[in-house]
C-alpha cells in the first residue's frame, strides 16, 4: 500500500515538474511561443499549474491533520499540538486547518485548559469557514466557557447557537449548557424555562432526564415531619 501511494505521488510530482518546466520555457521564449502558435497555451499552462499546486497543497494539509490526530490517539498530545500549530501556520486558509483548530480545542478541553480550548473554537468561528463546522465550534465554545466559569459568555454563545441552529444535533447539549449557566448566575426563572423546554423538545432522551433532575430543585420542599 505504501509503495502504491509512493508511485502515485511520484507521478503527481512528475506532472507538476513538467508543467513548471513547460511554463517557464513558454514565458522565457515568448517570441518562439508566438511563432509556433502557443500564445493561448501559456494561459492554459498557468491555469494547469495553479490547479496542480493547489491540489498538492490541499492534500498536504489533510495529511498533516491526519498525522496530528494519530499522534493524539497514540497518547502523544504534545507532539499532536505542535503538529496542529504547524498546520495552522502553513495552511491557515484551508478547511483542514479549521478542522485542526476544532481538534486542538478538544485536546485542550480534555486536558483542562479551557481558556486555550475557547481560543481554538473561537478561531473557527472567526474564520467563518467551513460553514459545517461553525455550529460545532459554537457548541464547544459555550461548553468551554461554562466549564471555565465564564457563565455570561457561555449564555451569549449558547443563545447565538440556538438562534442560528435550533434544529442542530448539538442543540440539546447547548440547551443544557444554557440552563446550567443561567442557574450559576442565579437567573432561576430563565433557567427553569429552558429546562422545561428541554423536557418537551427532547422527551425520552438522556437530555430530558438531565433537565428533569435539575427541575427537582424548583419543587417546593415538603412539610417537615
Amino acid at each position: 500500500m505504501a509503495r502504491h501511494w509512493a508511485r502515485k505521488e511520484a507521478q503527481r510530482n512528475e506532472v507538476a515538474v513538467f508543467v513548471e518546466k513547460l511554463l517557464a520555457w513558454s514565458l522565457s521564449h515568448k517570441e518562439a511561443a508566438l511563432g509556433i502558435g502557443l500564445c493561448c497555451f501559456v494561459s492554459f499552462l498557468l491555469g494547469l499549474y495553479i490547479i496542480v499546486r493547489y491540489s498538492d497543497t490541499r492534500k498536504k494539509a489533510w495529511e498533516d491533520l491526519a498525522v496530528a490526530e494519530n499522534l493524539a490517539y497514540s497518547g502523544q498530545i504534545d507532539n499532536s499540538q505542535k503538529q496542529l500549530q504547524s498546520l495552522a501556520q502553513q495552511f491557515s486558509r484551508s478547511d483542514a486547518a479549521a478542522f485542526g483548530s476544532l481538534f486542538a480545542g478538544d485536546l485542550s478541553y480534555r486536558s483542562g485548559s479551557f481558556t486555550d480550548a475557547a481560543k481554538s473554537y473561537q478561531a473557527v468561528i472567526t474564520d467563518n469557514r467551513p460553514q459545517a463546522l461553525i455550529p460545532f465550534a459554537l457548541a464547544s465554545l459555550s461548553a468551554a466557557q461554562e466549564t471555565a466559569g465564564n457563565f455570561a459568555e457561555a449564555i451569549s454563545t449558547a443563545q447565538r447557537f440556538l438562534q442560528d441552529y435550533p434544529e442542530h444535533v448539538m442543540a440539546p447539549q447547548v440547551h443544557i449548557t444554557l440552563a446550567r449557566s443561567l442557574l450559576a448566575l442565579g437567573r432561576r426563572e430563565e433557567a427553569k424555562t429552558v429546562l422545561e423546554k428541554i423536557t418537551l423538545l427532547y422527551a425520552d432522551t438522556p437530555w430530558a432526564q438531565m433537565a428533569s433532575q435539575h427541575l427537582v430543585e424548583f419543587q417546593p420542599a415538603g412539610p417537615k415531619p
